[in-house]
Formats: C-alpha cells, sequence, structure tokens
C-alpha cells in the first residue's frame, strides 16, 4: 500500500506540473482532466499567434542581436548583424492580424527596409537601438513604411553612403492612426519623414512628437506632408536639411497643430504651408542661417500664427510671409529678429507683434 501512494502521489505531482506548463501557454486545464486528456490540451499550444490558444508572446515578440551579445534564451528572433530585416519582418509577419508589438533590445540592426504592417508597435530601447543601412534602402527608397495603427518608439535610424545618386527616408507614413515618437533620424537623403497616402484621400490623425531629425548630405525637408488631417507635429528637433523644416504641400490637409518645435538651419522655410485649412502654428522656435532660408510662409486658410520665435544671423529673405493663396488668418503675438513681416492674401490679422532689427534700422512692434 505504501508504495502504491508513493506511485499515486508521484502522477498527481507529475499532472501539476504538466499542468502549470500548459497554463502558461495560455491554454487552461479544467481540474477534472485525466492524464490521457493532456495531449489534446497540449496540441492547443500556439507558437504563431492562431489556433485554439496563445503563446506567452502571441502579441508581444522580442528581437535581439547576437552582435551586442544576445542570445535566444533572450529572445524570440536573434539577428546577427547581416540582413536583419529578414528576422525582423518574420518577427513582424507572426504577430496576430488583430495587432501586436515588437521590441528591439538594444544592438545595431542592419538593414535595407522594414514593413510595419497594420496594428504593429515597433518599439526600441533608446538611442542604444539602432537600425541601420549603410549601402541602400529597399526598392522604393524608404527605410521603414508604417502603415494605419502603427508605432514607432525610441529607436535611432541612421544611414551612412557616400552614395548621394539616390533618396532614402527614413519613415513613411502610409495609413491612419499613426505615431512617431522619441525617434532619432540622422543621415538621409530625400525626405526624413513623409505622410503620402498610396490612394486618394487623406491620412487621419498622426502624431510626429519629440523626435530628433538631422539632415544629410543632397537631403530634402525633414518632415513632408502630401496629405492629412487632424494631425499634431510637436516638440520635434529639426537640424540641417537642404529644403524646408516642415513642409505642408496638399490643399486636402486640414486641422494641423504645429507647435513647440525647434527648427534650425535649414536652407528652405523652417514651416511651409502651401495650402490647406484650419492651422495652429505656435510656440515653434526657428534659427535660421542659410541667406535663402526663411522662417514661415503660410498659404492656407484659417490659420493661427502666434507665439513663435523667428530670427538667424544674416538678412532673412522674411521671417513671416503670409503668401497670395493666405486667406482669414491671424499673425499674432510672433517674436521676429532681423526682418519683419510680408502681409499677402486675403482678411489677414496682423498684431501685436515684436519685431526687431539691427541697431540701423531700429524695431517695434504692428
Amino acid at each position: 500500500m505504501r508504495n502504491e501512494k508513493i506511485q499515486i502521489d508521484r502522477l498527481n505531482n507529475a499532472k501539476a506540473a504538466i499542468a502549470e506548463a500548459i497554463t502558461a501557454k495560455g491554454v487552461q486545464v479544467p481540474e477534472s482532466t485525466k492524464l490521457d486528456g493532456y495531449p489534446t490540451l497540449i496540441s492547443q499550444i500556439s507558437t504563431s499567434g492562431s489556433g485554439g490558444g496563445k503563446s506567452i508572446r502571441t502579441c508581444r515578440v522580442v528581437v535581439g542581436t547576437a552582435v551586442a551579445g544576445w542570445t535566444e534564451n533572450d529572445c524570440d528572433y536573434l539577428c546577427n548583424g547581416i540582413s536583419d530585416e529578414v528576422k525582423i519582418q518574420a518577427a513582424i509577419d507572426a504577430l496576430p492580424e488583430d495587432g501586436g508589438e515588437i521590441v528591439l533590445l538594444d544592438g545595431r540592426y542592419v538593414v535595407t527596409g522594414i514593413d510595419l504592417k497594420n496594428n504593429t508597435q515597433l518599439i526600441g530601447n533608446g538611442l542604444s537601438t539602432q537600425i541601420y543601412s549603410d549601402t541602400s534602402i529597399g526598392p522604393q527608397g524608404v527605410l521603414v513604411y508604417a502603415g494605419s495603427n502603427c508605432a514607432l518608439r525610441n529607436i535611432s535610424l541612421l544611414l551612412e553612403t557616400t552614395d548621394l545618386s539616390g533618396t532614402a527616408t527614413a519613415i513613411k507614413i502610409t495609413g491612419s492612426n499613426t505615431e512617431v515618437r522619441n525617434v532619432h533620424c540622422s543621415g538621409f537623403i530625400g525626405n526624413t519623414i513623409e505622410i503620402a497616402s498610396f490612394t486618394a484621400g487623406a491620412i487621419n490623425n498622426i502624431s510626429i512628437i519629440n523626435n530628433v531629425l538631422v539632415g544629410g548630405a543632397n537631403n530634402l525637408s525633414a518632415i513632408k506632408i502630401n496629405s492629412c488631417t487632424n494631425s499634431i507635429i510637436s516638440g520635434n528637433y529639426i537640424i540641417d536639411h537642404e529644403e524646408d523644416g516642415i513642409s505642408i504641400i496638399n490643399n486636402m490637409c486640414k486641422y494641423l497643430n504645429v507647435s513647440n518645435n525647434v527648427i534650425s538651419n535649414v536652407k528652405g522655410y523652417g514651416v511651409l504651408v502651401q495650402s490647406g485649412s484650419w492651422y495652429n502654428i505656435e510656440n515653434n522656435i526657428i534659427e535660421t542661417k542659410q541667406s535663402e532660408s526663411s522662417g514661415i510662409a503660410f498659404g492656407g486658410s484659417f490659420g493661427n500664427i502666434s507665439g513663435n520665435t523667428i530670427g538667424g544671423d544674416h538678412a532673412m529673405a522674411n521671417s513671416i510671409k503670409m503668401l497670395p493663396s493666405s486667406v482669414k488668418s491671424f499673425v499674432t503675438g510672433n517674436l521676429v529678429f532681423v526682418t519683419g513681416i510680408v502681409t499677402g492674401g486675403k482678411e489677414i490679422v496682423v498684431e501685436n507683434n515684436v519685431v526687431i532689427k539691427n541697431q540701423a534700422s531700429g524695431g517695434g512692434t504692428d
């Protein structure tokens, strides 16, 4: 009897250990389950995010790189510093259709391009997580594509190349409800961040917040918006771009908040609005150091341009220029150095601005 009890205790302990392991994989084990029922429960465990059960990381996949010392025990997908887009894309594609999160551990990932499918978040560990290319960027000249309901956070995107003949965009947003936050981009040819839909219609609800965008040789604008509504561009630091800091070019753009950005050393406009309506351009600091550059140019309607500080160490073409197409807008409470405000368009209110010129030309308010 004593031996039989020992065997029964061992069996119960084994069943409890198996049940605990299966439960940890996301499959519930009823208390009434007999030993011969465990194979059926085990078959419900999914490693791909589909099926009767769920793996521990069904909606959260971890990617590491052996170059930084990570091993297969640390992550779900391990890169090796060569064509890392293969493993990263496999991790993204393994997520269920209703979304998930890819976590990139610190290290340098050498890639040619990454496609964030809809409902995907790609999150790193700040500047210590680098997505890097030293040769060419994918077939469309884009390092990271972002679709709808995506997020790109806490990552550094770097391009280092001597081939300046093509274009290389860091991030291209092609869908709505997408966020780029705390991303550092450096060295890209072409536009650093671009918002442009592949189909007709505007993109909605985009947040570009607290990013550092550093230009490179032969690059274009830091942020170029072709179509976008109900969105915010705020808290970004933009430096060294050959064209505009923020360029908004389509009349479908509206309800945009462009605020609290610091824009320095761009050869075009700090902020250019060619058309569209209902803009808030507020509390930006724009320092221009190129003779052909200007602060803000506005050609839309229903714009509030207020609280901006604009200056430089040369005679700028215009600090704030209201283009002939501008309509029904306010230019108020701005602090402008070197040159004044050029008014154009119709029904434009310009008041309570401070213009500080050099000592020879004097200064004043309007």
